[in-house]
């Protein structure tokens, strides 16, 4: 991602897109963490009990024991909605540079 980042640093795009598809690039990156727990580590069942009422609650996880990180589904589907948002505005702002770029040719 680093290298690309910097492709697009170096080259003479408008500013306005040039600063948009690093700002999604720069999120994308961020998510790169929670993609590497996704696809290493399975999905599990963890067990928690209230101890003053002795309730159970049994919720699917995804979790890393070396990072010590957890993510449950709500986090999932924020994920996933935050990846297909970014997907979305670079597929956009990538259709926008393309144009730009043809037109200088």
């Amino acid at each position: 991602m680093e290298l690309i980042i910097n492709i697009v640093k170096s080259q003479d795009f408008p500013r306005e897109l040039k600063n948009k598809f690093l700002f999604e690039l720069t999120r994308a990156k961020k998510l790169a963490d929670v993609r590497n727990l996704l696809a290493h580590n399975p999905v599990q069942m963890s067990v928690y009990q209230h101890q003053p009422t002795g309730d159970i609650l049994i919720q699917p996880e995804i979790a890393s024991m070396k990072k010590n990180k957890v993510v449950d589904i709500k986090q999932l589907r924020k994920h996933t909605d935050e990846v297909e948002k970014i997907s979305a505005d670079l597929y956009i702002i990538m259709g926008e540079l393309f144009a730009k770029s043809s037109k200088d040719v």
